[in-house]
């Protein structure tokens, strides 16, 4: 091709063909080869049912200073209720987990749920360890038999799965 006097190489329809098929060949390939790879890693690093979370104490241990007739931890609102806790992690290596923690009456009356009153996120290193908390009552808790209720939940690394574990405590009396 001439312009202007000056001579450009043309290519031909086969060569761009050509190169065309190549790009999408090479294209192709890196997929292929980035599926074969995100399968082999996330079925050589998580078991098939994702569940490190283990050895939960249940119920959580409510410690008190004073107590009722019938035996139970006795708290006024605006306290802070001591509980501890097992919480093992099966996994040799420690993994970000999240929780959430709401108050439950139990026993007499109506069931009240107050969702909740606190949340937090953490790490769960590998093995089991003891935590100890000091858990806030809402100055507004009416007089009752309650429990802590909640749930803590570990992700998996590639973030596909996940293992939600339900956490009680034992009941405390609110005065």
């Amino acid at each position: 091709m001439v312009v202007c006097g000056v001579a450009f190489p043309t290519v031909a329809k086969e060569k761009r063909l050509t190169i065309s098929t190549r790009i999408l060949v090479v294209t192709l390939f890196l997929l292929i080869i980035s599926l074969v790879f995100n399968w082999w890693v996330t079925s050589r690093l998580l078991p098939e049912e994702y569940a490190p979370l283990y050895g939960y104490t249940d119920p959580q241990q409510v410690q008190g200073v004073e107590f009722s007739e019938d035996g139970l931890p006795v708290y006024s609102p605006g306290d802070f209720v001591h509980v501890a806790a097992t919480k093992c992690n099966a996994l040799e290596y420690a993994i970000p987990v999240e929780g959430k923690l709401g108050l439950a009456r139990v026993g007499e009356g109506n069931r009240i749920v107050r969702d909740y009153i606190t949340a937090g996120s953490g790490i769960r290193e590998s093995g089991c360890q003891q935590f100890d908390w000091d858990n806030p009552l809402p100055l507004d808790l009416p007089p009752g038999i309650w429990r802590f209720e909640g749930i803590e939940t570990a992700t998996s690394p590639t973030g596909e799965k996940i293992q939600a574990v339900p956490l009680i405590s034992e009941p405390f009396r609110v005065r």
